[in-house]
C-alpha cells in the first residue's frame, strides 16, 4: 500500500513540475500537489487511526471510521492505482503522437 502511495504522489508532484516547466501550466502544479497531500493525508489519517484502535477504544462515529479504516485503505490505493494506470496510457498515447 505505501508503495502505491508514494509512487502515485510523486507521479502527481512530477506531473505538476512538468507541467510548468514545458507549458507554465500552474494550476496543473497546484492539482497535483493538492491531490497529493489529500491522499498522503488521508492514508496516514486512517493508518493511524488502526493503529491507534489497539491502544484506546474508539466509541461513535471515530469508531465506524475506524472499523471501515482498513477497507479505505484498500480503496485509496485502488483509486490510486487507477490514477497511475490512466496517467501511464495517456503520456504514453502522447509519446506515441510525438513521434509520428
Amino acid at each position: 500500500g505505501t508503495g502505491i502511495l508514494h509512487t502515485t504522489s510523486c507521479a502527481m508532484m512530477g506531473w505538476g513540475l512538468a507541467s510548468v516547466w514545458h507549458d507554465r501550466r500552474f494550476g496543473r502544479l497546484a492539482l497535483g500537489f493538492g491531490g497529493a497531500v489529500i491522499f498522503h493525508g488521508l492514508w496516514n489519517l486512517l493508518s493511524m487511526l488502526v493503529g491507534l484502535d489497539a491502544l484506546l477504544e474508539f466509541g461513535g462515529l471515530l469508531g465506524n471510521v475506524v472499523a471501515a479504516a482498513p477497507a479505505l485503505l484498500v480503496s485509496l490505493a485502488v483509486i490510486m492505482l487507477v490514477i497511475l494506470t490512466f496517467a501511464n496510457r495517456r503520456l504514453r498515447r502522447g509519446i506515441q503522437n510525438a513521434a509520428t
